[in-house]
């Protein structure tokens, strides 16, 4: 629900993940993978994404299950 609420709020503002990732200062792969669920963003990006986003959702502890499972489908 992170990554999918990160992505609404993106869109809402009409950037792309690149726009985003470089107000961030990451990359726009950095907030794909943030979007998918793959990755969580470091506690510095977060507050760079607060801060361009506003409120996010609740930090999950670790990256969602579903991301892992899809991970592993591509590997094997």
């Amino acid at each position: 629900m992170y990554g999918i609420r990160v992505r609404e709020l993106r869109r809402q503002r009409g950037l792309t993940q690149r726009q985003l990732g470089r107000l961030c200062g990451v990359s726009g792969a950095v907030i794909g993978q943030v979007e998918r669920g793959e990755r969580l963003p470091g506690r510095k990006t977060e507050q760079r994404l607060r801060a361009v986003l506003g409120a996010l959702p609740e930090r999950p502890a670790k990256p969602s299950r579903r991301a892992e499972l899809l991970s592993l489908l591509r590997e094997g």
